[in-house]
């Protein structure tokens, strides 16, 4: 994910910087801009730092680009600085890239700007890396000094002419001079003729004959005693194996026997600290090598060696690129001239990169972020060390943070649509409940009608009780509540759902259907089992969709014993009915097979999916206790088998031949809701039963109405949402006045009050839009007993 640059835009013109912003957008640079006019103003946003990058025109009224560049380097901020101007000439931008401007684009060719801005970008970054570099080398410099400084022998290095390289704070005492005096010079410009002549003599025969050296000497010491010493010297070696200089160490063996420990003591140091260095690059856990100018490796840690799966002894003297860098990550061959490992000893500089790949001796592939650095040898570039990190992990983490932001997003846009179901549902419901309450009234009321606007009716009737339950399902699925569950046969419910499906399919794709007869019944939600038969079907359809094909669904029950539960299904032994959805489509590759149950993962185009169908189909059939299997490979088809578990017949509650009639009763009903449909609803299946109704439809009216007369009414039913006043306030108004009242509060969304709730607060009942005139005449005999 690119990263967010803030810039900080000395600009008079809002068109200007609106252009600006426009032109580094369109160019896909992701940037926060904020924009200043005057002298004060940039002064006060560059107080405030985090900018990292400054755009001024060179011209303003009461200031200029000019002195904003001066205060920038006063304030010693180190941000690259590039003049945006329609004005400014060749003489001003020579000069303000004299004083220190990154760069300068005239308003009239502002093509130039985004290849400006990304190469100020980029030499920045590459300017905080060498600076990172340089301190991480000078820390360990100066780690290794400290380290030198404490042996209490003089130690020095000197380099094939004999200058002095380095040496500890030992020698520099006893010489009586700073080390400053020492490094750089040569055994002439320190010692007596003499004495020095001897040195050097004896400098030669050891760079003529590498090695060791050990020879004494007298020595006069800062003091003036007279020290007899031994010198320690050996030949070192560069990367290359070619003599590159001479380490000694100076003991003192004055008396014979302090001489001698001094020595072992010397040499112990060495070994310890060769020791905690080779320690230090064992256990790095970052693999660790450096190579020549010719990209051969020189060393090597286990670390990378592990890493690569080579021994080390295999990586030694040979070319780095050709055995872990060769190849892109698209399998693409990588030439090593294009190899960025080896831009360090070539460009002469540190180089980050944290986006490659390297390859395994296995073929193998994983990303790394590394590091290389050049070595040099005083001005020659004598190879590069390179610190290499893994970062599967990291990219693993990445990549997981990124799935989770859009699960939640989605997450995020289910409970808005939620939140706007329940929003609706009053309101859906209010119009159910009329065309439900008018239906059932025609029908219970006028039995003599024609048959066939009896059958209409019937179908209106079913249309709505459908409709009544697909909102019952997206307030259950926004909310994850249970589903109201009944003993069903899924026959049914298939025949249906094809019957459906049939209709919207095209004639490419046949439809087989085997329907056991004798599968029992299971406990289940109809709805829910509807939705999952559909969401398996049209999956099925859609890998059918351009060749065609034939798309066969099954019916059979199944016994599942204690050996298949083990192996697969994770099913509590028992008899299960099983639906089999099969097509012979295109298939499912196994990549992809693993994670067809995620939630919101599709392979369809934006338009054609959520991603939700099949999750959802998971989780209803897990939350009935069953399981779902998936059968599938490119060219083959898919089958999707789903085990839910049938209940005894015990369990199942036959229903009534015939409905019961419909009871009436007597007294004054005040009946409440803003929907004036259901409000003359109301009146008329009241009336028609028997009672008195006062109908109105504003909650305030009919507060006013109950207060002229409270002992008038036997029954009050009221709407839960309504302007103005709740039912529920309302409800708590009427009860203070008249606490024996029986109130019935009738909402189109169950969520916002719960019955237990709703009776807690002296409400007797709560019956749910919309309702039938039968659920409603058993809820007032229920209340009036």
């Amino acid at each position: 994910m690119e990263s967010l640059t803030h810039i900080l835009h000395l600009e008079d013109d809002t068109a200007d910087s609106e252009l600006v912003q426009a032109f580094l957008e369109e160019a896909g640079l992701s940037c926060r801009i904020t924009r200043v006019q005057t002298g004060g103003e940039f002064a006060a946003a560059l107080s405030q730092g985090g900018y990292d990058l400054i755009l001024a025109d060179f011209r303003l009224p009461g200031y200029d680009g000019m002195s904003a560049l001066r205060l920038v380097q006063e304030m010693g901020i180190e941000v690259p600085f590039i003049f945006i101007s329609g004005t400014m000439g060749e003489d001003s931008a020579i000069e303000g890239l004299r004083e220190g401007a990154t760069d300068y684009v005239l308003k009239q060719k502002l093509s130039r700007l985004v290849p400006a801005v990304k190469r100020a970008l980029g030499e920045a970054e590459n300017r905080r890396e060498r600076q990172r570099a340089e301190r991480s080398l000078a820390a360990q410099f100066q780690f290794l000094q400290l380290l030198i400084d404490t042996i209490p022998s003089p130690i020095f290095y000197k380099d094939i002419n004999g200058v002095y390289l380095e040496c500890n704070q030992s020698l520099a005492e006893f010489l009586g001079r700073p080390k400053e005096d020492i490094i750089g010079k040569n055994v002439f410009d320190i010692y007596p003729r003499e004495q020095a002549e001897k040195y050097y003599q004896m400098d030669q025969e050891l760079f003529q004959n590498p090695g060791t050296q050990i020879y004494d000497f007298l020595m006069e010491r800062a003091d003036g005693a007279i020290r007899n010493f031994i010198f320690s010297k050996a030949t070192f070696v560069d990367v290359s194996g070619k003599v590159a200089g001479i380490i000694g160490v100076m003991t003192d063996i004055t008396e014979r026997k302090l001489a001698e420990e001094e020595l072992i003591r010397a040499k112990n140091d060495w070994e310890q600290l060769s020791r905690q260095m080779e320690l230090i690059l064992n256990s790095a856990g970052e693999g660790i090598f450096g190579t020549d100018v010719e990209g051969k490796v020189t060393f090597v840690n286990p670390a990378l060696a592990q890493m690569l799966g080579w021994e080390t002894k295999e990586l030694l003297g040979r070319p780095i690129h050709d055995l872990c860098h060769h190849t892109q990550p698209d399998g693409t061959p990588l030439p090593s001239s294009e190899c960025q490992i080896y831009r360090a000893f070539k460009e002469g500089r540190a180089y980050h990169a944290d986006d490659e790949w390297y390859w395994r001796q296995d073929g193998t592939s994983f990303p790394v972020e590394y590091t290389s650095t050049p070595i040099r040898e005083g001005d020659e570039m004598v190879g590069t060390v390179v610190v290499i990190k893994d970062i599967t992990e990291r990219k693993q983490a990445e990549e997981a943070k990124l799935k989770f932001e859009a699960q939640l997003r989605q997450a995020q846009k289910l409970e808005a649509i939620g939140t706007l179901a329940g929003g609706i549902a009053h309101d859906f419901n209010n119009i159910l409940g009329a065309i439900i309450g008018y239906g059932e009234m025609i029908q219970m009321f006028h039995p003599s009608l024609d048959p066939q606007v009896s059958r209409n009716v019937g179908q209106i009737l079913k249309g709505a009780h459908r409709a009544k339950d697909l909102v019952r399902q997206i307030l259950a699925f926004s909310r994850k509540a249970e589903q109201d569950r009944k003993a069903v046969k899924l026959q049914m419910i298939i025949k249906e759902s094809l019957k459906f499906l049939r209709a919207s399919l095209p004639s490419t794709i046949e439809i087989r259907s085997s329907l056991d007869p004798e599968v029992g019944p299971v406990l289940a939600d109809p709805t829910q089992m509807q939705q999952v038969v559909m969401n398996l079907c049209t999956n099925a359809a859609h890998a059918m969709r351009e060749k065609g094909g034939v798309l066969e669904v099954r019916l059979t029950a199944m016994v599942v014993g204690e050996e298949s539960v083990k192996e697969t299904l994770k099913l509590a032994p028992g008899l299960f009915a099983r639906l089999t959805v099969q097509d012979n489509g295109h298939g499912i590759p196994p990549d992809i097979l693993e994670r067809i149950f995620d939630p919101y993962f599709t392979t369809k185009e934006m338009g054609e999916g959520t991603g939700l169908g099949l999750a959802v189909a998971e989780g209803i059939i897990q939350s009935h206790g069953g399981a779902i299997t998936v059968e599938s490979g490119p060219g083959v088809g898919t089958v999707f088998q789903v085990f839910i578990p049938m209940v005894e017949k015990s369990e199942i509650t036959q229903p009534a031949e015939t409905p019961p009639p419909i009871l009436t009763g007597q007294g004054r009903v005040l009946f409440v809701d803003d929907e004036p449909a259901l409000t003359d609803l109301g009146q008329a299946i009241l009336k028609k039963l028997g009672f008195e109704v006062e109908a109105l439809t504003s909650s305030a009216a009919a507060l006013e109405k109950f207060l002229q007369n409270p002992r008038k009414y036997d029954l009050a039913i009221v709407d839960l949402t309504m302007p103005q006043m709740t039912g529920i306030e309302m409800a708590r108004k009427l009860l203070e006045i008249r606490p024996d009242l029986p109130i019935i509060l009738s909402s189109g969304f169950a969520e916002r009050i719960s019955t237990d709730a709703a009776k807690e607060m002296g409400i007797r009942e709560l019956i749910i839009k919309p309702w039938s005139v039968r659920a409603l005449m058993e809820t007032i005999k229920k209340v009036l007993g």
